[in-house]
C-alpha cells in the first residue's frame, strides 16, 4: 500500500473517488466529492493518479453528483442532485457508455423532485436508486426508485427505513438494504429483497444458550465470489462494531468472532488468481489494512497505516471493480480530506 496524494499533486490536479467503477474500455471512472478535491467526475488510468482530464459536465446548469454504478456490460448510471425549488433538492440520474459523453433521464422534477439522490446500485433486477434529504426529519422514509435499463425509472414504496441514510448492496440472489428502522424496537435493521422493491426482514440465529443482540444499521458489507456474506455493524448502544455472516440470500445472520481485527470499519471482497480475499480497515492503533482467506473467521495486519503520513483514522474502502477476466482487482482507501 502507498499513499497517493502527494503535496506536489494539489487538489487541483488530483481527487479521490467515493464511488468508482470500471471502464468497459479499461481504466476507471468515479465521483469525488467537495471533501477530496472537488465535486464532479473524475478518471485514472490506473487507479492510482485520478484527475479531470479531459474535463466533463453531466450538467452545464450545475449538479452534485454522488454515485455512480454500472452493469457491467459498459452502461454507466451516474446520480445526484441540483438545488430545487423552496430549498429542495431536485435528484438527477444520467447514463453514458464511455463517462464523457451523457444523458439526462426525461421527466426528472415529476420522477426525483424534492428529494436529492444518493446512491445507486445495479443488481440482479436492474438499477436501485435510494435517495434522501439532510434537512429531513429522522421520520422521514426512505425514497426508492428502480430501473432495469437505467433510462427509464420507478418510484417505489414500501421502503422500510428512514431517516438521512441507507445502505444497499446488490447480491446473487437480489439486493441487501440496511438503515434506520421506521418501527421501533427492530433488533436487526437489515432486509433482503429478490426484485430490489419488496423488502423482507432477516433473521438473526443466535448461538444456543445465548440471548440475540441488538444492532444497528449495516455500516459496511460485500459478498463473495462463494456467494458468502460479510457485514459489519454497529451494536445498538453504541459500544462498538460487530462482524456479521449471512446466507447468500441475507435472510439468516450469525455473528463472527473476530478478535485479531477489532473495531473494522469497512470491508471489501477481492477475487483474484490466488482465490478469495477479504480486506478490511480497522481502527486499532490509529488504523490497520487487514486481510482475511477464511471468511473473516481468522485476520492477519497487511499493513499498519499509522506508518504512512498523515495517514488518518477511520478509513473507508472503495473497490473499483474486478476485472472482466476475474483474475485481479483494485481496492481504493480514503480518508479525512485535512490527509
Amino acid at each position: 500500500w502507498a499513499g497517493i496524494l502527494s503535496t506536489e499533486d494539489g487538489n487541483d490536479k488530483q481527487a479521490m473517488p467515493v464511488s468508482a467503477v470500471a471502464l468497459r474500455s479499461g481504466g476507471y471512472v468515479g465521483v469525488s466529492t467537495d471533501e477530496y478535491g472537488k465535486n464532479g467526475l473524475v478518471f485514472s488510468p490506473d487507479g492510482i493518479y485520478w484527475n479531470w482530464d479531459p474535463p466533463t459536465e453531466v450538467d452545464p446548469s450545475g449538479v452534485t453528483l454522488t454515485s455512480i454504478a454500472t452493469n457491467g456490460k459498459g452502461q454507466l448510471v451516474v446520480v445526484g442532485a441540483t438545488e430545487g425549488r423552496d430549498a429542495t433538492k431536485d435528484g438527477r440520474i444520467y447514463t453514458s457508455t464511455d463517462g464523457h459523453a451523457w444523458t439526462a433521464v426525461a421527466n426528472a422534477t415529476q420522477l426525483f423532485g424534492g428529494t436529492a439522490i444518493r446512491t445507486v446500485v445495479y443488481g440482479p433486477s436492474g438499477y436501485v436508486a435510494l435517495g434522501w434529504n439532510d434537512a429531513d426529519p429522522a421520520s422521514r422514509t426512505v425514497r426508492e426508485w428502480l430501473s432495469t435499463d437505467g433510462s427509464h425509472w420507478n418510484v417505489m414504496s414500501g421502503v422500510p427505513i428512514v431517516g438521512t441514510g441507507g445502505f444497499i448492496l446488490p447480491i446473487q440472489s437480489g439486493y441487501l438494504l440496511s438503515g434506520s428502522a421506521q418501527a421501533k424496537g427492530v433488533e436487526q435493521p437489515i432486509w433482503y429483497s429478490s426484485d430490489g422493491h419488496t423488502w423482507l426482514q432477516s433473521v438473526w440465529k443466535s448461538p444456543v444458550g445465548m440471548n440475540p443482540i441488538a444492532v444497528g444499521p449495516i455500516l459496511s458489507a460485500t459478498v463473495t465470489s462463494g456467494g458468502v456474506l460479510l457485514a459489519i455493524v454497529q451494536a445498538a448502544d453504541g459500544s462498538g462494531m460487530k462482524l456479521f455472516q449471512g446466507t447468500y440470500d441475507g435472510m439468516d445472520w450469525h455473528t463472527v468472532a473476530s478478535p485479531d481485527a477489532p473495531d473494522l470499519m469497512s470491508i471489501a471482497s477481492i477475487g483474484g488468481p490466488s482465490g478469495e480475499l477479504l480486506v478490511a480497515i480497522g481502527k486499532a492503533q490509529e488504523g490497520h489494512v487487514y486481510v482475511s482467506t477464511d471468511d473473516g473467521v481468522t485476520w492477519s495486519i497487511a499493513t499498519n497505516l499509522s506508518t504512512l503520513a498523515g495517514a488518518p483514522i477511520g478509513q473507508t474502502l472503495v473497490q473499483l471493480g474486478v476485472n472482466y477476466l476475474g483474475q485481479s482487482a483494485k481496492v481504493l482507501i480514503y480518508g479525512r480530506a485535512d490527509y
